[in-house]
């Protein structure tokens, strides 16, 4: 499991058997809930306890009901023990301004971001031409391996990845497309998933993702 969930595991713990004080917990999940909101959810570590955070904070509302509050801990506590499992979507979108955080950071990285946005245009203009063009050499040069997906970008190029491997090879050009029951109005290609994770990855679109915490595994997937 993650460092972020463990830790937090570990103060929610401390708070709930009253061994840490609770205004320093309340600071301690809103520092956390807000660096989340700034651009951190972009982690999935961080996007994992998003769901946990809202939930603690609820803890501190003065207008809800003592008990309802002591029911609310008990269940966040079970969730930790692995007694509960939960499951919850997020609409996320990545706009250009997360790039604006911190120059330094990694988890941004903004010359990856010109290279799509690059493509996304390029491919607009013209599908065919794209396929030859220098955009998807270079694309295919910078991307020429699968990131690990610590961040919500990096499933994203994982996706957009295997795309272009799938239509990088010359024989694509004038292959058919094989069916299974296709719909008979259904229009989509291989470029109209291209354009919409482009757009995902460029913040045109949001996108849902689940993120599920559960006593065998945590995680985020892409509901796309």
């Amino acid at each position: 499991m993650d460092d972020y969930y463990l830790q937090l595991k570990e103060a929610y713990s401390d708070f709930y058997n009253e061994e840490l004080d609770e205004e320093e917990f309340r600071k301690y999940i809103n520092k956390l809930y807000f660096d989340i909101l700034r651009g951190g959810f972009v982690e999935t570590d961080k996007l994992i306890i998003y769901p946990l955070l809202k939930m603690m904070l609820k803890l501190f509302d003065e207008d809800c009901d003592k008990s309802d509050i002591q029911d609310e801990k008990d269940y966040i506590n079970d969730i930790f023990k692995g007694e509960k499992d939960i499951y919850f979507n997020v609409m996320i979108t990545l706009p250009e301004e997360l790039f604006e955080r911190d120059p330094d950071d990694l988890m941004f990285d903004f010359q990856k971001r010109l290279l799509m946005d690059a493509l996304y245009h390029k491919l607009k203009e013209c599908e065919s031409d794209f396929l030859r063009s220098q955009h998807i050499d270079l694309f295919m040069y910078e991307f020429n391996k699968f990131p690990k997906e610590k961040t919500i970008f990096e499933k994203l190029e994982n996706r957009i990845i295997a795309i272009l491997q799938s239509i990088y090879d010359d024989t694509f050009l004038g292959k058919s497309t094989l069916e299974l029951y296709p719909s008979s109005n259904d229009e989509t290609g291989i470029f109209n998933v291209l354009y919409e994770y482009l757009e995902f990855y460029l913040g045109i679109k949001s996108f849902p993702v689940l993120v599920k915490i559960t006593k065998q595994r945590n995680g985020v997937l892409l509901l796309i």
